[in-house]
């Protein structure tokens, strides 16, 4: 039996063969260190995802999740 996951957000069994980030490992993260509870220059990481996600052609993740 297969796993269910979530890809893009959406529930799946699986990736489709055509999926960009499978076929040349494209993907995006930002490490962010925090102190005292709160995201140390949190607006620089935020613009710095944001110039990835574009340059990408990814659509920007909420700041909530």
């Amino acid at each position: 039996m297969s796993k269910r996951r979530l890809v893009n957000g959406t529930e799946t069994g699986g990736i489709a063969i055509d999926d960009r980030g499978l076929q040349y490992g494209d993907g995006l993260f930002e490490t962010m260190a925090a102190s005292d509870g709160r995201i140390r220059n949190f607006d620089l990481h935020m613009a710095r995802l944001e110039e990835g996600c574009r340059r990408l052609g990814m659509p920007m993740p909420s700041p909530g999740l």
